[in-house]
């Protein structure tokens, strides 16, 4: 059976790359209105939407709410392609929970590898659920040129890809920091400009220090997406979250809640830095969203405990029903309506390959997810 692929443009040079490069086994849907798109995306049984609001304009951002919302397909995976990087914070704000978002101009090859790239891990995960026991699965090929080095398993390029929708994330964030500064900036200057006469020195000492605070948002931001393309080492977990402190407030502060952090010091584990803070940007994220009411608290705790060196993301949400509960780690199950259903998958991935198992506690009073850990000291022992 072919997998359906829903396109909603009228962009000539976008309909022709997918039509040209994607193998004969994905079936491509082309519709040109957000009309079409809601329609075909209701009966058609698709597996993945693509949305080009530069063709679609306002109704696209529309479209893609009324899709997340819908019972029948808010577990379709959307792809939005916006016009212009400049445009990403209101991209995200109106077509939330997306899988990714793509700026046009774009490479065909981005693209390409971002649709292909998504489809290979569902044909991987329909492959494991028909042979749970089999080694050796395949997923099939694009018509990409690729660099041998860069070639991974279909569930690293997907951990990839959320990576990049993460990021997209926090890069919101950090643009809505950076408004307020800049703001203040721009009355000084502007207050000088008018008057015509030199600042006060105080007024310079504001402007150096909002400077300052832009310049610590960024060295944040670039902490946090650097790429550790090395192999696990030791590192301190309360350290790594100090790294993202600034970022995860920025967030909270963007939605008028709370985080406070019960940090203890704690033995170093043996991890993949850039794994371990995008687990902990999917539960901090997660858990942020899972609290309706402005003025909640978001804690995030670390601790050592039981010989284990524990990660505990604590929201105050309403909790997750039992009936969900033995669900929430499936691949696109999502009780959400702005929700893809990956990221708790994910987050059990990144996990497990990095020796830590992951738990969650739940009641109406709010969700805990325990993330443990065994100390370097104790792996030296068992060596030993």
């Amino acid at each position: 059976m072919s997998t359906k692929i829903l396109v909603g443009s009228s962009d000539p040079v976008l309909l022709k790359v997918l039509r040209q490069f994607l193998p004969d086994q994905h079936e491509l849907i082309e519709v040109h209105s957000s009309h079409e798109v809601l329609h075909a995306a209701q009966e058609a049984s698709v597996a993945l939407i693509v949305l080009d609001l530069e063709t679609l304009g306002l109704d696209g951002s529309l479209a893609s709410r009324i899709i997340r919302n819908r019972s029948k397909t808010r577990h379709i995976p959307l792809i939005v392609l916006y016009l212009g990087e400049h445009q990403l914070v209101h991209t995200i704000d109106n077509c939330e929970g997306c899988i990714d978002y793509i700026a046009k101009p774009c490479k065909p090859e981005v693209l390409l590898w971002k649709v292909q790239g998504f489809l290979n891990f569902r044909c991987y995960l329909n492959q494991i659920k028909q042979e749970p026991h089999h080694d050796h699965l395949t997923t099939p090929q694009c018509q990409i040129p690729q660099d041998k080095d860069s070639i991974c398993g279909p569930l690293e390029q997907f951990i990839q890809f959320n990576s990049c929708n993460l990021s997209n994330q926090l890069a919101a964030c950090v643009a809505h920091e950076i408004k307020n500064p800049m703001t203040t900036m721009h009355a000084l200057l502007d207050l000088a400009r008018l008057t015509r006469s030199p600042l006060d020195h105080d007024k310079i000492e504001i402007l150096i220090s909002e400077l300052d605070r832009i310049n610590t948002i960024l060295s944040n931001y670039l902490t946090i997406n650097k790429v550790k393309r090395s192999e696990r080492a030791e590192y301190h977990l309360e350290e790594i979250v100090e790294d993202m402190r600034y970022l995860l407030d920025a967030k909270g502060t963007r939605e008028h809640k709370n985080i406070v952090y019960n940090l203890k010091a704690c033995p170093p584990v043996y991890v993949n830095y850039n794994d371990i803070t995008q687990l902990l940007l999917n539960l901090a994220l997660n858990g942020l969203e899972a609290m309706d009411e402005a003025g909640k608290t978001l804690t995030i705790t670390t601790r050592y405990e039981a010989h284990n060196v524990e990660l505990v993301v604590r929201d105050q949400g309403p909790g997750i029903p039992r009936e969900a509960l033995n669900r929430i780690w499936e691949p696109f199950f999502t009780t959400k309506s702005g929700g893809s259903g990956l990221g708790l998958a994910i987050c059990r991935s990144l996990a497990k390959r990095n020796d830590a198992s992951l738990a969650v506690e739940t009641s109406p009073r709010g969700t805990a997810f325990i993330i443990s850990f065994v100390p370097v000291s104790a792996k030296k022992l068992v060596l030993d």
